[in-house]
This record gives structure tokens, C-alpha cells and sequence, in this order.
């Protein structure tokens, strides 16, 4: 007789089968299968956009990992980190993060290294609230340098106080 596996192996099974054949068709052809996507996801929106919500809502923590580490390849502890040594203050304007008060820290990073929204990660500065952001950006679009940007992007080369 044959080996006896369980219903849940047999659907993790078939479903290693599936993406794996999903895999062997997108590397055939990426811009088909990204056409094939984004035409289902048209067709399919509210659907799609529930399951998001649902995946979010089972899990936050892996939604949020997995959306830093695609845009800009930070861990979660990585940003942590970032968000701890900054104090839960926006690095240019000192306001403070508050869920509660909507002011969420945004990652930003250096357009001219990596163009769009997604980042190689070498080029990630610091969490801002989404005002000092908007205004980088624009800034940078248009080649714009504010005093308090410009300490906030290039820091003083020399911080020793000069003598007298």
C-alpha cells in the first residue's frame, strides 16, 4: 500500500505544486503574467482588497515585515531600531509618532540613488512624519536645498565645536 498523508499535507502539497508552476510560468514570461495579474486584480478589486484586508487583519507584524522589506529592504527590527534611536520623533521636525493622533513614520530614502518607490536600502536616511516626507520630495524633484533639509540630509562634516 501506498504512503497515507494527511488532508493538510496533501493541500500543502498541491499548493507547492501550484506555485511552483506559477513560478515556472512567470520566469517564462514576466510581462504576460504581470499583465494576467493586474488585468484579475481589475477584474477583481473588491475581492482582492477584502483578502488584503484579511491577511492584515490575521497578521500586521508579517504584513508590515513584508512591505519594508519589498520597498526598502529593512527588516522589522531594522526599522525598530531606526524608530528608537530617533525617540519616536520625525527626524526633521522633532514631532512625535502617535497612532492615536494619525502621525505614522514614513521611510525615506534618496530618490537620486534609487528613483520610485522602492529602494535598494543603502540609500534609506530616516523615518519622517508624512508631511516633512511630502516636502523632501518635493524638494528633491526640484533641486531645493532648506537649510534644516540640508543639516537633516548632509550633517555638518565637522561636529567639534570651533575654538576661539
Amino acid at each position: 500500500m501506498g504512503k497515507v498523508i494527511s488532508i493538510s499535507e496533501h493541500q500543502q502539497s498541491s499548493r507547492d505544486h501550484k506555485n511552483a508552476q506559477a513560478r515556472k510560468r512567470y520566469a517564462a514570461s514576466p510581462e504576460k503574467q504581470k499583465v494576467r495579474s493586474r488585468k484579475y486584480y481589475a477584474d477583481n478589486r473588491k475581492n482582492c482588497d477584502a483578502a488584503a484586508r484579511k491577511r492584515y487583519a490575521r497578521n500586521p507584524d508579517k504584513v508590515k515585515t513584508i512591505g519594508l522589506l519589498i520597498k526598502y529592504k529593512l527588516s522589522l527590527d531594522q526599522y525598530v531600531t531606526m524608530l528608537q534611536e530617533q525617540d519616536g520623533l520625525c527626524k526633521k521636525c522633532g514631532i512625535a509618532f502617535s497612532k492615536e493622533r494619525g502621525i505614522i513614520p514614513y521611510v525615506d530614502h534618496d530618490h537620486s540613488c534609487c528613483p520610485g518607490t522602492r529602494s535598494c536600502g543603502k540609500c534609506v536616511r530616516a523615518l519622517l512624519c508624512r508631511m516633512c516626507n511630502l516636502l523632501v520630495g518635493v524638494e528633491e524633484k526640484r533641486g531645493i536645498k532648506y537649510t534644516v533639509r540640508a543639516e537633516y540630509i548632509d550633517p555638518p562634516l565637522n561636529d567639534t565645536p570651533e575654538e576661539v
